[in-house]
């Protein structure tokens, strides 16, 4: 998967892989895989590091060390002079979206996570050298630090400065960076300063998260919203070792299945949504995350139930809802993995290709 591939569809490129699993596939993967992996990273290494103070407009912030960015779905008001204020047009991506903060922060996302993953597969002193840079620039030193909020995320010009959504910048690509990074940090791979300093500005970020007006709609809410929300938060206390939030997390899993999920295996919420498929997934996929980290028995009978559903329409054919822009097949390599692993579903064949996914999962689907 290039950095070209990932911006297709963030939301649905990365995954929460947990310390047994890249165990495990540090153990089987194949001299082959190895290479093609390494191939690939070499995009990687060569990102440039990132800062939210490196943008050159100040639009919605008066300091540059708070992270700014714009909603996905909004456009300019055609009826208006001026185009405000912005309507939403679901499903149609405004290339403007990216001005801001948004780049910066999936390219550092994206770097951190292949870094990662490398790092802890090779043990190559490189990967981690490059991975620590980033981190710095990013989240600590001093003068291109981001400030641990979210207030200017996803912000719609003429209605607002800033909205929940911005959650879903922050955890649909940092929140998998981290995953890797916990699974460094379990194996003794972080420096003890880069864990401290890193932390420190996670414990903020996560007092944001639960303090906030935006973090506490977030919360509320009944569709994917609530699970990016429980995921970001969750990785986050992991981390810094917030063993409270965790449990908290814990005992509100099954009641957001109870509102999503209906006994049929449809999630309502998001297959009405124009790029139903790509929801769906993302949806599914958050909830099997959020258990994994929880080191729970995924045999929940709705989730089984979802499971079931996406794997009897997990096809352009047999897909029954809207879907404009074309889902990207070979993310089904990481349903078929899950699948299999946690809920015995077979007779799947992995989808053969060149991406992050079937080179990581290739040689342990079989196993």
């Amino acid at each position: 998967m290039t950095f070209e591939e990932y911006m297709k569809e963030p939301v649905n490129a990365l995954y929460a892989f947990g310390e047994d699993e890249l165990r495990e596939i540090k153990r089987k993967i194949s001299t082959e895989h190895l290479e093609q992996l390494k191939k690939l990273a070499e995009e990687a290494m060569q990102i440039p590091y990132q800062s939210v103070t490196y943008k050159k407009n100040l639009v919605l912030v008066q300091d540059k060390h708070d992270y700014e960015s714009f909603s996905i779905y909004s456009w300019p008001n055609p009826d208006t002079e001026d185009g405000l204020p912005y309507i939403k047009r679901d499903g149609y991506q405004n290339p403007k979206h990216l001005e801001g903060d948004k780049l910066a922060l999936r390219k550092m996302a994206y770097a951190v996570y292949y870094l990662g993953i490398l790092y802890y597969i090779t043990r190559e002193k490189k990967y981690y050298t490059r991975l620590k840079r980033h981190l710095y620039t990013f989240f600590i030193d001093k003068e291109t630090r981001m400030n641990p909020n979210l207030n200017h995320g996803q912000a719609m010009p003429g209605i607002n400065e800033g909205q929940r959504g911005g959650i879903i910048d922050f955890g649909v690509t940092f929140g998998y960076a981290l995953a890797v990074l916990q699974c460094l940090k379990g194996q003794g791979l972080l420096e003890y300063e880069l864990c401290l300093k890193l932390g420190g500005w996670l414990r903020q970020f996560e007092v944001w998260l639960i303090e906030s007006p935006f973090g506490k709609e977030m919360r509320e809410c009944t569709n994917n919203h609530a699970l990016v929300y429980d995921y970001l938060l969750l990785i986050i206390s992991v981390f810094v070792d917030d063993f409270y939030m965790m449990i908290s997390i814990k005992s509100r899993y099954a009641d957001r299945m109870k509102q999503q999920i209906l006994e049929n295996g449809d999630m309502p919420l998001e297959t009405r949504r124009v790029n139903s498929r790509s929801y769906y997934f993302m949806n599914l996929k958050l909830f099997i995350e959020i258990g994994k980290i929880l080191c729970l028995d995924l045999k929940y009978p709705l989730l089984k139930t979802a499971v079931q559903y996406y794997s009897e329409h997990n096809s352009i054919q047999a897909w029954p809802y809207p879907q404009r822009v074309p889902f990207t097949e070979e993310y089904d390599n990481y349903f078929y993995y899950i699948a299999k692993k946690y809920f015995g579903v077979k007779g799947f064949n992995m989808r053969q290709s060149n991406t992050l996914q079937y080179i990581l999962l290739a040689d342990v689907y079989g196993g």
